[in-house]
């Protein structure tokens, strides 16, 4: 055996927790297994592609790929010299000071009232959502929405509640999504956001309402589904019961049944369960009148059994002296006239 192999591996390696944070939620498993090589083979120096293909924990094509995945998201920088690890912590350091200097920081030691105002707003968002252990980047995103985003307290608060609601609340990167999405459709005061908010509630109870009616799984698509009923259709708990009572006819109700349904209505401006029972009233008086009139115009036309389809033609034996138009009605034959015409 040679001596690399039998090296006791008894070193440690250092992850920055912002990598936890930031980074390793948004990454590949490839990736994430390549940034912990790199952290572990090629600390503080560069390295090249060929390096990484010499670590043999990945196929020479899987390579090209996941430096640039790393490249993208920020983890790795390239030089003349190759490629060399990202100062995780620099960065932090660098941002947050940025995030001071936007704030009017200076040099005075004492706490104004609004950065008292956000020390209360961030140990409250700390305690509740993360158990006393938020990382740092969640302060500077609080910052980031008291300051950039001008959001009011309570907004800031709901944020970080609404990201515990969809269980996100440890990704930076989410969490940092919905703050501009928040943003940019102007939910900074506590009325805007409270219209959002209802929606938000009630778009639960229709996808709890489903999954307990139809007893069924809900996947991505079906949620997108149903959040559609609430944003495009305006439509409650009400409607979506009556749609899936509509539906009971079938074996087996789907989603996309109830969609169709609920879509049918709304572009016939039924919005409400009066108006959809009005209209699915007609719609059962029109279809039966043309069935009627379809079933009238199919019995003028008299067919026998084989030409309906309906017995089988056997074959027997015709004596000569049986009436070849016995079997004939008689409102068929009055058609041609009787014998007496020929006289």
């Amino acid at each position: 055996m040679g001596k690399e192999e039998n090296r006791l591996v008894i070193s440690d390696t250092l992850i920055p927790d912002i990598f936890i944070v930031r980074y390793l939620p948004e990454l590949s498993r490839n990736a994430v297994m390549v940034y912990l090589y790199c952290s572990m083979e090629f600390k503080g120096r560069a390295f090249a592609e060929q390096d990484l293909k010499s670590l043999s924990i990945l196929q020479d094509k899987d390579i090209y790929e996941v430096i640039s995945e790393l490249l993208s998201k920020g983890l790795l920088d390239k030089n003349d010299e190759g490629y060399s690890l990202t100062d995780l912590k620099m960065n932090e350091v660098s941002e947050y000071i940025k995030t001071r200097v936007a704030m009017g920081d200076g040099t005075n030691l004492e706490l104004s009232s609004d950065e008292s105002r956000r020390a209360v707003l961030a140990d409250s968002i700390n305690n509740t959502f993360y158990g006393g252990r938020m990382a740092n980047i969640f302060y500077r995103l609080i910052d980031k929405c008291l300051w950039e985003y001008k959001f009011d307290d309570k907004v800031c608060y709901q944020l970080f509640s609404e990201g515990a609601r969809r269980k996100m609340s440890r990704s930076y990167n989410r969490m940092e999504k919905l703050a501009e999405e928040w943003y940019n459709k102007g939910y900074t005061t506590i009325d805007k956001l409270e219209t959002y908010l209802e929606r938000n509630e009630e778009k639960d109870k229709l996808v709890a309402l489903c999954r307990k009616t139809l007893r069924i799984t809900i996947n991505e698509l079906d949620e997108s589904r149903i959040h559609g009923w609430v944003d495009k259709f305006c439509f409650g708990e009400d409607m979506v019961y009556y749609a899936i009572k509509k539906n009971e006819y079938r074996g087996k109700i789907t989603i996309l049944n109830i969609d169709d349904t609920l879509t049918r209505w709304f572009e016939n401006g039924c919005d409400s369960v009066s108006k959809a029972e009005e209209y699915e009233n007609e719609q059962h008086t029109a279809n039966k009148r043309k069935y009627d009139k379809r079933k009238a115009k199919a019995d003028t036309v008299w067919k026998s059994g084989v030409e309906a389809g309906i017995t089988r033609e056997e074959k027997k034996d015709t004596r000569e002296d049986e009436d070849p138009e016995a079997n004939v009605p008689d409102d068929v034959l009055s058609m041609f006239g009787g014998d007496d015409d020929d006289d």
